[in-house]
């Protein structure tokens, strides 16, 4: 292996997280093939009190049209907007009584619960659509426009961590919401019994984290191989085995550290249910 050219060995290496990327792909592509998506009219019919959007003078009865000048179809993309760029004010184009209008708004940074008893934090607008059955359709796919569907959602899970890994740098992320394996099976368990379609999109999710983790330059890991490799490419020559050898140990360090604080983490916590604490 190590005497193949460097553009083969590299390909090697990457195919093993591109593998986890097209087989969420694939996942997703199969899932919204199968069961559509539920489209929400773009309508704000409740606000929370004091909430940005209340601030930023949002009325119930107000049409999303544009968000930062993407056009809106579907309510739930307000928010996966608001999610990746709430930190900056955003641009609102709302229609009102037939005129369009355009808004500003700083999100509000809180903590929300995921619905599985997960604490996480996000950029709220505080805005809710509270309508009955007749403003939501189901969208259904072609195979062509389930794969591109497919790849988008897959992007957004990306773009989306990388977001949680800036805050968390900067401070405004907590890491207490990294997970290990024991918290992934209690979550793997309660999403089983609400039924087989959320545990078939979970593993998708968890495709797209296996693959992206992979990705990272950390040495021991194939990012981490890739980066040897781009420097390789630089200095036309490979990198000396010795400075490999002290990069997989450092690696080694970092990732074992890794696991021992979310295992530590995940234990402590069911402790403290199971104690009622």
């Amino acid at each position: 292996f190590h005497t193949k050219p460097l553009w083969r060995r590299a390909a090697v290496v990457a195919a093993g997280p591109l593998a986890n990327f097209v087989l969420a792909i694939a996942i997703f592509t199969g899932w919204f093939m199968a069961n559509g998506e539920r489209i929400t009219e773009p309508v704000v019919t409740a606000l929370i009190v004091g909430g940005a959007a209340e601030k930023a003078g949002f009325k119930p009865g107000d049409r999303v049209l544009e968000v930062e000048g993407i056009p809106i179809d579907d309510f739930s993309e307000i928010g996966k907007i608001v999610t990746g760029r709430g930190e900056n004010e955003l641009s609102f184009v709302i229609e009102r009584t037939g005129s369009r209008i355009t808004l500003r708004a700083k999100p509000d940074w809180q903590t929300t619960d995921d619905g599985f008893g997960n604490e996480y934090r996000r950029y709220i607008l505080g805005i809710r659509h509270e309508g009955s059955e007749q403003s939501t359709t189901t969208r259904t796919f072609t195979l062509p426009q389930a794969v591109a569907r497919a790849t988008d959602e897959t992007w957004f899970v990306v773009s989306r961590t990388f977001l949680f890994l800036k805050n968390l740098v900067i401070g405004k992320e907590s890491a207490k919401q990294l997970v290990g394996p024991v918290k992934i099976a209690e979550v793997t368990g309660k999403v089983a019994a609400v039924g087989v379609t959320q545990l078939i999109y979970l593993i998708g999710l968890l495709s797209v984290s296996i693959g992206l983790f992979n990705l990272f330059p950390i040495p021991i890991l194939d990012g981490g191989n890739l980066l040897f490799y781009g420097i390789e490419a630089i200095r036309q020559r490979p990198v000396s085995e010795r400075t490999q050898e002290i990069g997989f140990k450092v690696g080694l360090a970092i990732l074992g550290m890794l696991m021992v604080f979310v295992m530590t983490k995940d234990v402590l916590e069911q402790v403290r249910t199971a104690m009622g604490l």
